[in-house]
């Protein structure tokens, strides 16, 4: 089996696409095989994240809180979960920087996964300058992309808010 076709999963991954197989492989090396079973917490809401999970079998859920619902923010929503299937990145951005989880995820059914510890990766990207700058710059990217869609929103909500203050 070739290279590319045991590294697919990672080609998936936005923050791994700009990489080439070389240093994909290198990324894969730090990679730690996780399991969790069904009910199992993958990713806390409130916990300080140090990994980032790749679903490689199974499904997780994401049980959003009230925070975003006006909800009671310890109490999770009762619509139904968002289900999570393999292929699926968990928590990029705790394998690169310190952030707290905003929602649980929980293993829906069995899940096999593969964890990019923070240490493990801050190591690789000492080693390896240029994975490090392949990974700036695709945050960079994404971060634009949500200050974008920030933008759009408060445009949105612009005039609904001057019509609620008159």
């Amino acid at each position: 089996m070739a290279l590319e076709d045991l590294l697919g999963p990672f080609f998936e991954v936005r923050l791994f696409r700009n990489l080439a197989p070389n240093e994909l492989k290198l990324v894969a090396l730090v990679a730690e095989p996780v399991s969790f079973a069904p009910g199992e917490a993958i990713i806390s809401r409130g916990e300080t994240g140090n990994a980032a999970y790749l679903i490689v079998e199974g499904t997780a859920k994401v049980l959003r809180h009230g925070a975003r619902t006006g909800q009671d923010a310890a109490a999770p929503e009762q619509a139904s979960p968002e289900l999570l299937p393999a292929g699926t990145f968990i928590g990029e951005m705790a394998m690169v920087i310190e952030t707290r989880h905003l929602n649980d995820v929980v293993a829906h059914e069995g899940v096999n996964a593969l964890a990019f510890r923070r240490p493990a990766m801050h190591d690789l990207m000492a080693r390896e300058p240029a994975i490090a700058q392949k990974f700036m710059a695709q945050l960079r990217k994404d971060l634009l992309r949500m200050a974008e869609d920030l933008r759009a929103v408060e445009e949105a909500l612009a005039p609904r808010q001057l019509q609620q203050a008159g």
